[in-house]
């Protein structure tokens, strides 16, 4: 096996062909694993590059990650990586030794690989649920399977809906794709929640907010960008940005103006876009990576993703994990979680002082 690391803005005509080819033939879904989005990426950051492998001179897969130094590789988009993963079959052979070699990485360090593909299971060392709306038999479906689960967000969210379209105008559920301004004031709203909730801000760099409205604005036929929203007479009161290829959207961003939160804007935006998805050629809208409880009762669906790391040598990659062990341990045991939600809340203090101008969203 022959492994070539290739920055993406190298891959020529043939590359990409391979590729498309590879996430057809081993039914490969989702924005995360699309060309275009590996190339929007590479255009507003740097180190975006891609393993190719080949055996018998002939491409079998790729794996996609970021160069973050010299010798670090990260998942694609940092805190925005949804899914890490092979584009190629589920069973080819990856020695990620011979791997970190080939690209000249001491560390690759992959937030969410799909479980579905066993290469990474070795280094895998936590494992993380995403939920997920299945559409794929209409909203009335889904719908019907959440009563049925025991979960009736969807028609309270829909009585809540009602309840304020009697006091006043309809509320309107609108598609702006392309609209920054749209997407900035979701961007206030979810920089004003963080700050509330003394959480660390994940997009600080002034390449994240470019990203965003790099890609709100993508129209490619394989990689759709989608700014949408829920407004009451001409005042939006909640909002989503997701990214969309094939059959399969993505949130990024769901936000709302904490005005309306007796409403549940952020349930009336989701609910909003299970009921457009049909018309929007949508059969699953991922709720982005999180166990929050409202994916859990508004997701009808889930899948597995693992996080993990690999370094050059057996004590380095085990003390690597064992800092990723560690750090999973503290968010989520009880006795631990208030010494983590401190040091989360030192940490975004911190970062706050140095918030970059280009995330300071103005009205």
């Amino acid at each position: 096996m022959e492994i070539h690391p290739i920055p993406i803005d190298e891959l020529t005509a043939d590359d990409w062909a391979a590729w498309d080819a590879l996430r057809a033939s081993h039914a490969i879904e989702g924005p995360h694993s699309c060309p275009e989005f590996f190339r929007q990426v590479a255009r507003v950051c740097r180190g975006v590059e891609a393993a190719r492998f080949e055996e018998g001179g002939r491409i079998v897969g790729y794996l996609p990650y970021q160069r973050t130094s010299a010798k670090v590789g990260e998942s694609v988009a940092g805190p925005f990586a949804e899914e890490d993963g092979l584009v190629g079959s589920s069973e080819l052979p990856v020695d990620f030794n011979a791997l970190l070699q080939a690209c000249g990485l001491h560390r690759l360090w992959l937030r969410r690989w799909r479980t579905a593909q066993p290469q990474f299971a070795p280094f895998a060392v936590v494992e993380h649920v995403d939920h997920y709306l299945d559409l794929s038999s209409g909203f009335d479906a889904y719908q019907q399977s959440r009563r049925a689960a025991g979960v009736d967000d969807v028609q309270e969210t829909r009585r809540k809906a009602r309840k304020l379209e009697r006091e006043g105008d309809p509320l309107r559920f609108e598609v702006r794709s392309g609209d920054t301004g749209m997407l900035r004031r979701i961007l206030e709203w979810k920089f004003d929640q963080l700050r509330e909730r003394r959480q660390l801000n994940p997009m600080r760099s002034p390449w994240h907010f470019d990203l965003l409205e790099s890609l709100a604005r993508c129209r490619h036929p394989d990689l759709e960008g989608i700014v949408a929203g829920v407004f009451w007479s001409d005042r939006m009161i909640g909002g989503a940005m997701l990214i969309r290829s094939g059959r399969v959207a993505t949130a990024w961003l769901l936000a709302y103006d904490p005005e309306f939160r007796r409403l549940s804007p952020g349930f009336q935006v989701t609910v909003a876009l299970a009921q457009a998805a049909q018309s929007l050629g949508i059969e699953r809208i991922e709720l982005g990576c999180g166990d929050e409880p409202y994916k859990r009762r508004l997701g009808s669906a889930s899948k597995r993703v693992s996080e993990g790391i690999v370094a050059t040598g057996r004590f380095a990659t085990s003390v690597r994990q064992g800092i990723l062990r560690t750090r999973d341990w503290l968010s989520r045991s009880e006795r631990t979680r208030p010494v983590w939600n401190l040091w989360q809340a030192c940490r975004a203090s911190l970062a706050g002082r140095s918030e970059p101008p280009s995330f300071r969203v103005t009205t």
